[in-house]
């Protein structure tokens, strides 16, 4: 009893203290523990606020229409939140008020108003007339193009169906132009087409460049340096051209290919140094005209073979 008389009012003046330190050691554990069993993201590991249910909408600040709409399930992103990785994500694209496409993917990488899609990443049009899948969708807001890297394959199920493969590739917002790069294809009905680099534009030819090929709707290969196809199915080659049939082989430094009413091919017309092969014959000439129909050759100027 005597010491705690004597030390009653020590007792009572350090107790304060005691607690406060005691309270101390329990928060640094408890967020000791918080901190071991805290996911941190595997691309983004400066991850300073978690938000489930994460939403960000970006409003035209010159019509006040809604240009975008984002969605996830769980964002990672850092202090200013401009930053980070969000999971099970959808953004879908506005214009003019309009719903143009939603772009969907597992998990994705923002970086302020630009995002990079990926596992699982797919494109779908408001009309499903196109559907994009690809290893990777970038969408940036300051651009009129969405960007796809990896394998991808863009579906148009309108009017004309077709096809679009590549390993790069940027495509407008309304689709109505495209380029592909490497390994590029296109397959459109009976007419299959391959390049380096498509390019694809509304009202205009369809380009191909580098290692060009082209099978037409009669079965007949194109190989050429260049190919442009025509809406109205003529066909341009230049660089190298090679026209393979099921009875000749013709070779040239350009060639056009007329088509009929039905849009099949049925003239070929060669120039450049053209000539052809016929079981195991080879005709040189100035000028050679193959038509697909008859299967018969027109060849004029200097006829020679070796």
């Amino acid at each position: 009893m005597e010491f705690f008389r004597k030390y009653k009012s020590n007792i009572i003046l350090l107790s304060p203290l005691i607690v406060g330190l005691l309270f101390f050691v329990y928060s640094s554990i408890s967020a000791l523990i918080t901190l071991n069993t805290t996911e941190v993201p595997e691309e983004f590991e400066k991850a300073a606020v978690v938000v489930k249910q994460y939403e960000i909408r970006e409003i035209d600040r010159k019509t006040n229409q809604l240009k975008w709409l984002l969605n996830a399930e769980r964002a990672e992103l850092d202090q200013e939140q401009k930053q980070g990785r969000v999971h099970k994500v959808k953004i879908k694209v506005y214009e003019f008020g309009q719903d143009k496409f939603t772009i969907s993917a597992n998990y994705a990488l923002m970086n302020n108003k630009s995002l990079r899609f990926y596992d699982g990443a797919q494109l779908v049009s408001s009309d499903a007339q196109h559907k994009l899948s690809a290893e990777e969708i970038h969408f940036d807001d300051t651009k009129t193009d969405i960007e796809v890297r990896g394998k991808w394959q863009l579906e148009n199920m309108g009017t004309s169906p077709s096809v679009i493969t590549g390993k790069e590739g940027y495509i407008s917002r309304n689709f109505s132009a495209i380029t592909s790069k490497g390994s590029a294809s296109l397959s459109q009905g009976a007419t299959n087409l391959s390049a380096d680099e498509l390019v694809i534009a509304r009202d205009k030819p369809i380009v191909a460049r580098g290692n060009a090929s082209a099978r037409l709707a009669n079965g007949s290969v194109v190989n050429a340096s260049e190919l442009l196809i025509y809406e109205s199915g003529e066909l341009r080659a230049r660089g190298a051209v090679t026209v393979t049939t099921a009875k000749v082989v013709v070779h040239a430094q350009e060639m056009l290919v007329e088509a009929g009413a039905d849009r099949k091919p049925r003239l070929a017309k060669f120039k450049g140094n053209p000539n052809i092969v016929q079981d195991g014959r080879t005709i040189y000439a100035d000028s050679i005209v193959y038509d697909f129909s008859t299967e018969q050759a027109l060849i004029e100027g200097n006829v020679h073979s070796k």
